[in-house]
């Protein structure tokens, strides 16, 4: 991670033109904004989420209820060596301790490779935007040698820089995807286990606390993997965009090694590109709608073996 931030800062120190920094500029608002918008959900998921074992309380002191009702409820159980009753609150804030430093963890991995991914997807953009600048030239200067040589040296470094954020992904996916792999396998497992425990929550035991518990777990499992993949899908289509910029430019007016160059570029773009691990998973959001039905299957086989 700190071999890539140093990269990415040489990288963008050396922007000269004042278009292409405004940019990366404006890709790193991007970034900016997601990263609030991730922390504060995660605050507010964590902040509903500590309330949840005492609102039966908080309710019960507003809206007395006549039958005797047990307040002391833990969501997710965890055995301990002392009397669970009477050290209650001890046992809740270690819980909550753990699931603080466990949010905060993962929120600030989440949001650092989302900053990064966000910069990638300038990178490709400033490589697009490199493409369309060179090219826009009046088809009579083209005669002129130095105004060929001035094309050929824009293409080169929109290709030194879309090679540049290649290697970057490259660099991202090769270190991640062992825990990559992990991380999907723990999606579909605990995102089958959530839906059949909504099943059972309204089906069986018709209890409205672990339906709400099953459910906000649920729609945190959801967000989350749909955001990563949202992540890998715009990574995908700035890559595509710029064989796209390559095909539209007036390339047949250039000379020949310029046209070269954007052969080699076509011919790149001609296969297809994703966030793949191991040649298994690609990060899209069609990977999203697999991922979410394979959950559902696991979760119609949980209910017809408890049937």
């Amino acid at each position: 991670v700190k071999y890539i931030l140093e990269k990415l800062q040489y990288v963008c120190s050396e922007l000269k033109n004042e278009n292409e920094i405004a940019i990366i500029k404006r890709y790193g608002h991007i970034a900016k904004y997601v990263a609030i918008g991730l922390t504060s959900l995660a605050k507010w998921s964590l902040f509903i989420f500590t309330l949840l074992p005492i609102l039966p309380r908080i309710f019960g002191i507003f809206f007395p209820v006549n039958k005797s009702e047990t307040y002391r409820n833990i969501y997710i159980t965890t055995e301990y060596f002392v009397d669970e009753e009477k050290y209650f609150y001890f046992i809740m804030l270690h819980l909550y301790v753990a699931h603080y430093i466990a949010g905060g963890t993962l929120i600030g991995a989440g949001v650092l490779l989302t900053g990064y991914f966000t910069y990638f997807c300038g990178l490709f953009n400033i490589a697009s935007y490199r493409i369309e600048q060179a090219m826009r030239i009046n088809s009579d200067e083209l005669t002129n040698r130095k105004n060929k040589r001035k094309i050929d040296k824009k293409i080169s470094h929109a290709v030194d820089i879309h090679r540049t954020a290649l290697e970057f992904t490259e660099f991202f996916l090769y270190n991640f995807e062992g825990i990559c792999f992990l991380i999907i396998a723990i999606i579909v497992i605990c995102l089958s286990l959530n839906l059949f425990g909504i099943f059972q929550a309204v089906r069986y035991v018709y209890n409205m606390q672990e339906f709400l518990v099953h459910c906000g777990f649920t729609v945190g499992i959801l967000t989350c993997s749909l955001g990563v993949n949202c992540v890998g899908q715009a990574i995908t289509d700035h890559y595509n965009y710029m064989f796209s910029s390559a095909y539209n430019v007036p390339w047949y007016v250039a000379s020949v090694r310029v046209q070269r160059l954007i052969l080699f570029l076509l011919r790149r773009g001609t296969k297809p590109y994703g966030l793949k691990f191991g040649g298994l998973y690609t990060i899209s959001l069609e990977s999203f709608a697999s991922l979410s039905t394979a959950s559902l299957s696991y979760f119609t086989l949980l209910c017809s073996i408890q049937k």
